[in-house]
């Protein structure tokens, strides 16, 4: 059964419990929560992005082919072709052979040295980004990833959390009667223990070093929504969990 935005709602205010629901430091608001869902589903898609099929015929002349309605320039690549389709072994191109071109009207898929023939097909396998929607039916997450999703934007809502108290913190009287610095130490501690699960999960490591993505590609989102890099992959973060200089 899929699950939706409110789905992972659910899952951060029950993630967070004893530490305190997503109303402190000025709360989060839906629209907001649910920009970090976006970005949970995007950096999870450089793990385990969503596969597609491009089929495409050929006319014996042609060999620039539009790309998909649904490509993402930021993220998008193709996994490999195939042409023509339907051979028991299949038929797939060296990647070599397949590249981008800036057409006078638009970029194009030019296969550099293959021709369709009238009457074949030409398949393109290319990658989009997954997405968690209002409609559990739009959400192109894997069931089973649901809780890595929920963990990973547990991990950008404690951040967040964290940085409004230490907004704060810089402000309030010396002896800081209201314990806003423990607050942010336990945010904070939220952050890394659902960093660490959420790697777990999707089977990466949990240090937030190298991510060979599904991509073929490193592909990590170097600016989240709220305008920084994700938590562990830049160097405050390193400093953070006592692995940089």
């Amino acid at each position: 059964m899929a699950f939706s935005l409110q789905d992972v709602r659910d899952l951060v205010k029950a993630n967070f419990g004893s530490h305190g629901s997503p109303d402190r430091a000025g709360g989060i608001e839906d629209p907001d929560m649910d920009r970090l869902i976006g970005d949970a589903a995007k950096f999870y898609s450089t793990v385990n992005p969503d596969r597609k099929n491009h089929d495409q015929s050929g006319d014996g002349t042609k060999f620039d082919f539009p790309l998909p309605s649904d490509w993402d320039e930021s993220f998008s690549v193709i996994l490999r072709t195939e042409s023509p389709t339907g051979n028991r072994s299949p038929s797939f191109l060296n990647p070599n052979e397949v590249v981008l071109y800036n057409d006078t009207n638009a970029e194009v898929i030019r296969l550099l040295t293959t021709t369709p023939a009238t009457g074949t097909t030409v398949r393109f396998v290319y990658t989009v980004p997954r997405i968690v929607d209002e409609e559990s039916s739009n959400t192109t997450v894997p069931d089973s990833h649901k809780e890595a999703i929920g963990h990973l934007t547990t991990h950008y809502v404690a951040l967040r959390l964290a940085a409004e108290m230490a907004k704060a913190v810089r402000s309030a009287i010396q002896d800081d009667p209201l314990g806003l610095r423990a607050a942010v130490g336990e945010y904070m501690q939220v952050a890394r223990r659902h960093w660490e699960l959420f790697a777990d999960e999707v089977g990466i490591p949990p240090d937030g070093s190298k991510i060979a993505s599904a991509n073929g590609e490193v592909v990590i989102p170097n600016r989240m929504s709220w305008g920084h890099a994700p938590f562990t992959h830049d160097d405050a973060s390193s400093r953070i969990f006592r692995r940089g200089t």
